[in-house]
């Protein structure tokens, strides 16, 4: 195909010349790729990117076009369709009239491979998460000056917390490289021990642009670090590996510079409240002691001791006449146990005895003869009676 130098074109004459010629030279032609981004619209239109391991291409599937739904990110397709370009806009695309499924993609397998066994070897358990700092006041920044993502996190900051300080780590965010990029910058947070707490950010991208997040390198450096790690890398349908074992995973960059301020006037209302409670509680505090010491000081007055006197007065006369009394009774039991006791003496007096007939036995030695064997045959003896004493010889023994 010739194109005339000598006509001037419009830029809408010149692409749809463009795509007239794509379409007669380019079409029914079979393509294979993997799907890094898929956007389905509620007209029926479906957009997709497919890429290889050096390139990728804008395509378009028509709403007529069967089994839509089984087309998913991250797995291979044979497409057949045709080159195009979308006049309006001069974008190039491939137009899909059929498709067929291929294995896993590559990478999309490594993923899966590397997430299960991260998993199962715990990396990703809420027991090895550390907590987030409710009020940091340094917070490490680890992403490229590029873009406006450093831009919006200080906006918010600023607009929020203006306390907090950021420590901006510059790193590449994408490609092989950009593992030991951010590594180094979580080490060098690490060494400092300056931060808080570290925010990972990147402004979103497609499977393979993120791949360097999906590293098992990237995944155990951020599980390593004694400081707890954010990761806001801007892609809110997916998960990296490093959002799993990242401390708290936020859907973008913003988002995890809302959730790690809290607004300062929040903070000083917050102090404030505190103030008042703590004022109050004093408050009641000395407004009781105070009742306390007025009541003490009520009760020492004149007229009040006056009261209390008569009060104890009263208590030790009732004490007196109970005294009295217990002890009127205790005399009268100690008096009454007295004459038993003398009653039961008297009662065992030898003379007593001897006045009720019996009599006394005493032998030479003048001891009382109370068996035979105190006493000797021809032995003189005393016998005392209650009226006198008889004198005795011992004639027998039995």
């Amino acid at each position: 195909m010739n194109i005339d130098s000598s006509i001037v074109y419009s830029v809408s004459q010149l692409n749809n010349l463009a795509k007239s010629y794509l379409e007669r030279q380019c079409s029914d032609i079979l393509v294979k790729g993997e799907i890094s981004s898929l956007k389905k619209y509620p007209s029926g239109y479906v957009y997709i990117t497919i890429k290889d391991i050096s390139s990728e291409i804008n395509c378009v599937i028509f709403p007529d076009i069967p089994n839509i739904s089984e087309l998913e990110v991250g797995y291979e397709f044979n497409f057949r369709g045709n080159l195009s370009i979308y006049a309006p806009k001069g974008r190039y695309q491939f137009v899909i009239k059929s498709f067929k499924k291929n294995e896993i993609g590559g990478l999309w397998e490594e993923y899966i491979i590397l997430k299960q066994k991260l998993e199962k070897e715990g990396l990703f358990n809420k027991e090895k998460k550390k907590e987030i700092p409710k009020y940091p006041f340094n917070v490490g920044i680890i992403s490229s000056l590029e873009g406006a993502v450093i831009h919006d996190m200080e906006n918010v900051i600023k607009r929020r917390s203006d306390h907090i300080k950021m420590h901006i780590s510059p790193s590449r965010i994408q490609g092989k490289d950009a593992v030991l990029d951010i590594l180094d910058s979580i080490n060098l947070f690490n060494k400092q021990n300056i931060v808080d707490l570290i925010i990972i950010a990147r402004g979103g991208g497609s499977f393979e642009d993120l791949n360097c997040f999906n590293s098992e390198k990237m995944a155990r450096g951020i599980s390593s670090s004694n400081i707890p790690i954010i990761t806001a890398i801007g892609h809110e349908t997916d998960f990296t590996i490093a959002d799993f074992v990242s401390d708290l995973r936020a859907a973008t960059p913003s988002v995890a510079a809302e959730i790690i301020t809290q607004s300062t006037i929040d903070i000083l209302y917050s102090i404030k409240d505190l103030s008042n409670r703590m004022y109050n509680a004093l408050s009641n505090k000395i407004d009781n002691y105070s009742y306390q010491h007025q009541s003490m000081k009520n009760n020492l007055k004149f007229d009040n001791l006056l009261i209390m006197i008569d009060k104890i007065l009263d208590n030790k006369r009732h004490l007196d006449k109970i005294l009295l009394y217990t002890i009127k009774n205790k005399i009268s039991s100690l008096d009454k146990e007295i004459g038993q006791y003398k009653k039961r003496i008297q009662n065992n007096n030898i003379r007593t005895i001897i006045r009720k007939g019996f009599a006394l036995i005493s032998n030479e030695k003048g001891d009382v003869v109370s068996s035979v064997d105190n006493v000797r045959v021809n032995e003189k003896i005393s016998i005392q009676l209650n009226r006198g004493n008889i004198g005795a010889k011992v004639i027998e023994k039995k």
